[in-house]
C-alpha cells in the first residue's frame, strides 16, 4: 500500500536533527542539497519502526545531479512500491533562498522544499491512479496483453538499476535497505564479504 499522505516534520523531528553541526551552512550546489537530505535520512529515516521520530518517507527520496557542473539542475525521485516517481528538472537556486541566514534556517528551508516536492509528486500519482482505470479500459479495447508491455517494463527497470549503480555504494545501500530492510541488507554484505575472502 502506498502512503499518499503529505509529509511534514513535527517539532520533535525538527529538534532531533543535528542542527548544531550546521554553523554557516549555505547552499552552493548539488552536494550541499544532498548533504541536507543525507543528514535527515540518518537522523530520522532509518530509525526503528516503533520510534515516534521515524520518518520513513525520507528514505524513499533520492536526489540526482543532472549536470557536469555543481551548480546545475537536479531531480528528486520518490520510490514507492514498484515505482520510481520523478520531478522535472529543479534549479539549484530554488534551494538557495535561505542562504541569507546560514545554518539551521537553511537546513529547514531545504528540507521543507524537498518534502514539498515529494508531496507534489505523490499528489500527481493520485491523479494518475485515478486515470489508471481509463488506461486499463483503453488497453483492453485494443487487445493489449501484459506480454506486450514486458519489454517496456524491462527497459525501464534496467535504466533504474543503472541509475542506482551509478550512485555508488551509498546509493546502492540505500536502495537495498529500502527494498529489503536493514537486517537483510547487512546479511547481503556479510555474504559478499565472505565471497571476497574466499
Amino acid at each position: 500500500m502506498i502512503d499518499m499522505r503529505p509529509v511534514e516534520l513535527t517539532g520533535k523531528q525538527w529538534a532531533a536533527l543535528p542542527a548544531g553541526d550546521l554553523n554557516g551552512l549555505t547552499i552552493h550546489g548539488f552536494s550541499d542539497v544532498e548533504n541536507v537530505l543525507v543528514l535527515a535520512k540518518k537522523a530520522l529515516g532509518y530509525l526503528p519502526d516503533d520510534d515516534p521520530l521515524r520518518c520513513p518517507a525520507l528514505s524513499q527520496i533520492h536526489l540526482w545531479d543532472t549536470g557536469n557542473d555543481d551548480n546545475d539542475d537536479l531531480m528528486i525521485t520518490v520510490d514507492v512500491p514498484g515505482l520510481r516517481l520523478a520531478t522535472e528538472l529543479i534549479e539549484i537556486r530554488s534551494f538557495q533562498a535561505a542562504n541569507d541566514t546560514p545554518g539551521e534556517p537553511v537546513l529547514r528551508a531545504v528540507l521543507t522544499e524537498i518534502l514539498t516536492y515529494r508531496n507534489r509528486i505523490l499528489r500527481e500519482l493520485v491523479t494518475a491512479v485515478a486515470d489508471l482505470g481509463g488506461l486499463i479500459g483503453y488497453a483492453d479495447h485494443f487487445g493489449i496483453m501484459p506480454e506486450d508491455l514486458g519489454e517496456d517494463v524491462h527497459d525501464t527497470a534496467s535504466a533504474q538499476a543503472a541509475e542506482v549503480n551509478n550512485a555508488g555504494l551509498e546509493g546502492q545501500l540505500i536502495y537495498l535497505i529500502h527494498h529489503y530492510g536493514l537486517a537483510k541488507t547487512r546479511h547481503l554484505l556479510d555474504e559478499r564479504a565472505g565471497n571476497a575472502r574466499a
